[in-house]
């Protein structure tokens, strides 16, 4: 009689983000950076039965970043970023 739609995942049909990096650099080879960032995410869920549904959200965060120089051309860093309630933390090592 009918077909039965169990549900579709959501795929992820576009992404943008946005940062601005500001930069404050010491005499001893120790910088810091702050990054606000605006991040944008589409979804799309496809249904046999509904057809297509889209959303997208829009969310702006804050990033902070201290870094060290090593030698000449090799540094290491270390941050923090925080977008909608998700906390990322990095190591970096910069050539």
């Amino acid at each position: 009689c009918c077909e039965r739609d169990v549900g579709r995942f959501p795929e992820i049909s576009d992404t943008t983000a946005v940062s601005v990096r500001v930069e404050y650099d010491t005499n001893v080879g120790l910088y810091y950076f702050a990054q606000p960032t605006w991040f944008d995410v589409g979804l799309d869920v496809s249904s046999p039965n509904f057809g297509t549904l889209s959303a997208s959200s829009s969310e702006v965060g804050f990033g902070i970043v201290a870094g060290l120089e090593i030698s000449q051309g090799w540094s290491v860093e270390l941050g923090y970023e925080s977008i909608d309630d998700t906390d990322f933390i990095s190591v970096g090592l910069g050539l």
